[in-house]
């Protein structure tokens, strides 16, 4: 009797391999162009992440290199001001 009451889902009938659904050249030729032109977007997207990551990182590599710097400062006049104190 259960199995009765789950029939009515089966109902679904697919007719997606009946359908016979032909583009037209136009269409075909605008889809390439579509595809071309988020292709070339996504490209020109990417390069720009790629560049600001660059730039980011030399920011921070610069940086990294003079807080170094300056901490080695430090520390040299800390060691010469307990030496001649």
């Amino acid at each position: 009797m259960s199995d009765d009451d789950d029939s009515s889902d089966d109902n679904v009938i697919d007719i997606t391999n009946y359908v016979d659904y032909k583009k037209s050249s136009d269409e075909v030729e605008l889809e390439n162009f579509t595809n071309q032109f988020v292709a070339m977007i996504n490209h020109n997207i990417i390069d720009r992440q790629k560049k600001d990551e660059r730039d980011r990182f030399t920011y921070f590599m610069v940086n990294f290199v003079l807080l170094t710097q300056i901490v080695i400062v430090i520390v040299i006049c800390f060691i010469i001001t307990k030496l001649y104190s």
